[in-house]
């Protein structure tokens, strides 16, 4: 028991590695222009938005991030305090599992946070304008190489 519940930690451990080795690469690959890119505001464009409507949505966009930052910066401290755990000889398994539980929590609570948003800035939208809205995000999914969407604040 003990030596699969190891196996479940080293895994998680490994699938943080691979995205923050995934998220270095993208940073370093990703092109000047992308990087100046404001998104949503590109995306918003191509939705054709009334002036009132990119008002209401731009308003509902500066809590969502700055709560998306401070969120994010007690993932990247919790994702610090699991590697200086991890570095520790002998290794603590019961504060390695917590702190990944902790991580877990924190994980589950932005990807809900996100679906939030998403669904209340979409009610300013007509349903036209929904699809699009939807649909071009589903498409950056598709094509970006970044491990996280562009709007998403970086935590370096």
């Amino acid at each position: 028991m003990k030596q699969l519940k190891f196996l479940g930690i080293l895994f998680s451990v490994a699938l943080n590695v691979v995205l923050i080795a995934g998220r270095l690469y993208a940073w370093r690959t990703t092109s000047h222009k992308e990087k100046r890119q404001q998104p949503p505001r590109a995306l918003l464009k191509q939705l054709n938005l009334r002036p009132d409507q990119l008002k209401r949505f731009t308003a509902g966009c500066r809590p969502f991030k700055e709560s998306i930052r401070k969120h994010g910066e007690r993932m990247r401290a919790k994702r610090l305090d699991l590697l200086d755990l991890l570095a520790n000889r002998p290794s603590d398994q019961a504060a390695i599992q917590a702190v990944v539980r902790d991580i877990q929590v924190l994980q589950h609570d932005m990807h809900a946070k996100v679906v939030h948003h998403l669904i209340e800035a979409s009610r300013i939208f007509t349903p036209k304008q929904r699809t699009r809205f939807f649909a071009l995000l589903k498409e950056r999914m598709r094509t970006s190489r970044l491990s996280r969407p562009r709007w998403m604040p970086r935590s370096h």
